[in-house]
């Protein structure tokens, strides 16, 4: 395991001595290479020096050592090593991260020699509050993977001369990812590493720069220039700012123009959807009267509040439950000023008589045990296939390092693919939207252009799918039939089989497409029309998905101002319900999904609001809720990734700041069976 050792400028050397002499299990300490550099002594002259690439840091890599046990780990148990590892680096550590060794001194009087620790201060592991965090929190932010300390040397083996390639950065990997894609480098000598390109400006030169930005540790960052000329793919999407707002928004308004398509909507359900939105953002009918006595006006806005939450209950009645919570973010975002015009809606809901190629199918079930299902429309049906792009997205030509844990529902989506008659032949379509509207509009010499760029960008596949290529007795097109745009073939005889077909010839030039970063006007109509990508859950910074309905409920206060506990015991006796059904179903990812999300909200305001002067009154009881839903999934056979999921989403909660208060539930102190 390789860590972070932080020392003085200048002693980089003398650690690197300190290190493999005196503290147990260093087997090698790296230095960043050196390059010559210029600083004002005291007498204001120049001088020439030579120092390290990184002045003040080294990194060590620490083995077991395995004195005191009496076999060693197997190899194949990288993570019981690790814990190993670590229990003997903590017996080596003093407060703050500083190293302890052992120094024999003898005695004068008697001559014998006696063995005596000291702690040095020539070196300590990186550490964001060395004076407040703990030897356990210190060891994990110092840490860095493997895989990073290779892509890090094989950097400065590349540019050792070139030390303005290099530099530290201020900004933690951890926050930049959730504001920024993860990218990958596929070619070039740094292909399999993944990281941040960020544009950012030189304060010397004023010029802009593209910098690749990886992690040493969970406080250091470094950054790479001149890494433009390598190609990179998107390995996940930002999950904050103004462009993961949009397509947040795009998959809410697609999950529920989905449900009400199979609730009697099959053709209008955009239309309808708008009329819904309109409906619950509706102001009261009456009007608060401007005079008498406070209690009059008091009880006068009590029932227009009471007539009001009738009104939205009403609306909600009409939408299925799994979608309410989208449904109530599409309400929020287009009564705010800015969005609540009749135009803007229908810019985001136009009447699209089908909906994206392919969208994804978290916590959805609308496939029967077939993998497919059928949706009939008045002027042609629609094929849903459930379909597993894993491949697509992690190709394995190009080195792809997936984070683990791997959770094969990161990959699940639903295809969408229509059968429609055309004139006496029968067609079936990859819909494509206003992305194929953008590609209608262009002329003859435009579309020689697009062709030259895909070809010089490197876009094979999305090239291959627009030279009408033939599959086997039919031709692939990129046309509107009836008012569907996108790619076509005809049917043959089996028509489920030339759907699949369609699908597995269209699907991975959208994957290549969304993964590029050289063609953004592009991918941004596909990320809108053809493919609403979701974020994958083990790459997320935070693995616990957030659920506004327990935030909300938790938030409420009743007439008195404290929190509103009737509802809140019946949104917990609902959790409890919903978990178990989750289990009977045999869908075991979602019902930790919702143990996670209820652990969160009720460690967040068992602190935030104060919770812990109504346990255990009126029924409130998280530590029982949560002990009963920790010991049901321990009893399920859950799959490795899933207890992987579930066992990061226990460490997101012991690490937040809450749980430093919160001692509820007890099930979550005793995890020893998750590792």
């Amino acid at each position: 395991m390789w860590f972070v050792v932080q020392t003085p400028i200048g002693k980089e050397k003398e650690a690197k001595d300190f290190l493999l002499e005196h503290v147990k299990g260093v087997k090698e300490v790296y230095i960043t290479p050196s390059r010559k550099t210029h600083y004002d002594n005291q007498y204001g002259r120049r001088v020439e020096t030579v120092a390290p690439l990184m002045s003040g840091y080294i990194f060590a890599n620490i083995k077991w050592t395995g004195e005191g046990h009496a076999e060693s780990p197997s190899p194949k148990n990288a993570k019981g090593e690790q814990s190993l590892i670590i229990r003997q680096m903590e017996k080596c550590l003093d407060k703050g991260g500083y190293f302890r060794y052992q120094v024999k001194v003898r005695d004068l009087a008697t001559g014998e020699y006696s063995t005596c620790l000291h702690t040095s201060l020539l070196c300590h592991l990186l550490s964001s509050d060395p004076a407040h965090d703990t030897l356990g929190q210190i060891i994990r932010q110092a840490k860095v993977s493997d895989a990073t300390m290779e892509a890090f040397r094989v950097f400065q083996e590349q540019s050792v001369s070139t030390s303005a390639l290099l530099r530290v950065e201020t900004e933690r990997y951890a926050d930049m990812v959730k504001e920024h894609d993860v990218v990958q480098i596929i070619r070039g000598p740094f292909a399999g590493k993944q990281g941040v390109i960020k544009r950012c400006e030189d304060k010397s030169t004023k010029n802009k720069d593209r910098r690749f930005f990886i992690a040493l540790g969970n406080d250091l960052t470094i950054s790479i220039s001149g890494i433009h000329q390598n190609d990179v793919m998107i390995v996940h999407e930002a999950i904050t700012g103004k462009s993961s707002e949009q397509v947040s928004l795009w998959r809410d308004i697609d999950t529920v123009i989905g449900d009400l398509q199979f609730h009697g909507h099959a053709d209008d359900a955009p239309k309808t959807l708008r009329r819904l939105i309109r409906d619950y953002n509706r102001e009261p009918s009456t009007k608060r009267v401007g005079h008498g006595n406070d209690s009059r006006r008091l009880k006068q806005a009590r029932l227009e509040d009471h007539a009001e939450r009738l009104s939205k209950q009403e609306v909600l009645s009409r939408i299925c439950p799994s979608a309410r919570d989208p449904f109530r973010a599409l309400c929020e975002y287009f009564q705010k000023e800015a969005n609540s015009s009749e135009s803007v809606l229908a810019e985001y809901i136009p009447d699209a008589p089908v909906r994206p190629f392919l969208t994804p199918a978290w916590r959805q079930t609308e496939t029967d045990e077939k993998g497919y299902t059928l949706l009939e429309h008045k002027n042609f049906k629609e094929y849903i296939v459930r379909k597993d792009l894993s491949s697509y997205f992690l190709p394995s030509g190009i080195g792809i390092m997936h984070p683990s844990p791997f959770i094969q529902e990161d990959f699940q989506y639903f295809a969408h693919v229509v059968v429609v008659k055309d004139r006496r032949k029968v067609k079936v379509i990859a819909p494509c939207g206003g992305f194929y509207e953008q590609y209608a509009i262009l002329s003859p010499l435009e579309i020689v252009a697009l062709n030259e760029t895909l070809e010089k960008r490197q876009y094979p596949k999305f090239l291959q799918l627009l030279q009408e290529t033939r599959v086997e007795d039919s031709l692939l097109r990129f046309e509107k039939v009836k008012g569907i745009g996108g790619f076509s073939l005809e049917v043959g005889d089996d028509e489920y089989a030339m759907v699949q077909r369609l699908i597995e010839i269209v699907a991975p030039a959208m994957v290549e497409i969304w993964q590029g970063t050289r063609l953004q006007q592009w991918r941004q109509l596909l990320q809108r029309y053809v493919l609403l990508h979701k974020v994958p859950i083990a790459d997320l910074p935070s693995v616990i998905i957030p659920n506004d309905t327990i935030d909300r409920i938790f938030q409420e206060k009743d007439e008195n101002g404290y929190p509103d506990l009737l509802k809140i015991t019946s949104l917990l006796s609902g959790i409890e319900e919903q978990f178990r059904d989750h289990l009977q179903k045999d869908h075991p990812d979602e019902a930790v999904t919702l143990f996670l999300q209820a652990c969160q909200g009720l460690s967040t305001h068992y602190v935030k609001d104060e919770h812990y002067n109504f346990i255990p009154s009126e029924g409130y009881l998280p530590d029982k809720l949560c002990s009963k839903m920790f010991a049901a999934l321990q009893a399920q056979p859950l799959p490795d990734s899933l207890q992987d999921y579930l066992r990061r989403g226990i460490e997101e909660l012991q690490a937040s700041n809450c749980w430093k208060y919160f001692h509820l539930p007890s099930c979550l102190r005793d995890t020893v069976a998750l590792r």
